[in-house]
């Protein structure tokens, strides 16, 4: 991403490599759910998938949360606006890329037999 944004660092530049992360980190997160939901016992399988659809209404509902308060009329208006937005979206896959990361190559996974 800080690659993107030094070839363009204008707001659109800086909107598509944030863009482009999300997305990246989206395919991450769905490769790394997937690996834990095969190591699970099949009576553990549906724990992470309720879990995985709560977050999912969570990250939606942030979402538009942070497009609401981003508004003129809460938040001053300008074009910068649009990369907070961007990058609070950003930060919400992220975290939850990075949570489950850390499930699948906790010790007790590394270990497990499935």
């Amino acid at each position: 991403m800080d690659l993107e944004i030094e070839n363009d660092y204008t707001t659109a530049g800086m909107l598509q490599a944030t863009y482009n992360a999300n997305a990246s980190y989206d395919v991450l997160l769905n490769k790394y759910y997937k690996e834990l939901l095969h190591k699970l016992n099949p009576r553990d399988k549906e724990t992470l998938k309720q879990a995985q659809r709560n977050w999912i209404k969570f990250k939606d509902s942030e979402m538009k949360l942070n497009n609401l308060v981003s508004k003129d009329e809460y938040s001053g208006g300008g074009t910068i606006q649009q990369l907070f937005v961007a990058s609070r979206n950003l930060e919400l896959v992220e975290t939850r890329l990075n949570e489950i990361y850390e499930y699948l190559n906790s010790r007790i996974m590394t270990d497990s037999k499935y």
